[in-house]
């Protein structure tokens, strides 16, 4: 594996754990957002906002900014009784994911 972390928060996080642990998280976290949005595109109201809010919050741990957004959003709107996901949304969290996906893929390695 090479290279610095790509953001801030990566190299915050590297600074405290120490770059093999920190690459370590990128990978728990690259192999965990595919169930997450499973679970968010899923119709039970209870484990859709669960998985919205560790995706928020990995997300932003993981400095993925767009993606933190988004379910950050979808979160506050599924609490509120608001509607869950869109086919559409799930696109847009999908192509946020692989977004995060190709900036922390050469970090973390596979």
């Amino acid at each position: 594996m090479s290279g610095p972390a790509p953001n801030d928060r990566l190299a915050g996080l590297a600074l405290i754990l120490g770059d093999d642990d920190t690459r370590e998280l990128v990978r728990l976290y690259l192999s965990s957002v595919p169930s997450l949005l499973a679970d968010i595109a899923g119709a039970d109201r209870e484990s859709s906002q669960r998985a919205a809010h560790s995706l928020k919050s990995s997300s932003d741990q993981m400095g993925a900014t767009s993606l933190w957004q988004q379910a950050k959003a979808l979160e506050a709107r599924i609490m509120q009784g608001g509607p869950l996901p869109t086919p559409e949304e799930m696109a847009a969290l999908n192509e946020g994911y692989q977004e995060a996906e190709r900036a922390l893929r050469g970090y973390g390695g596979s």
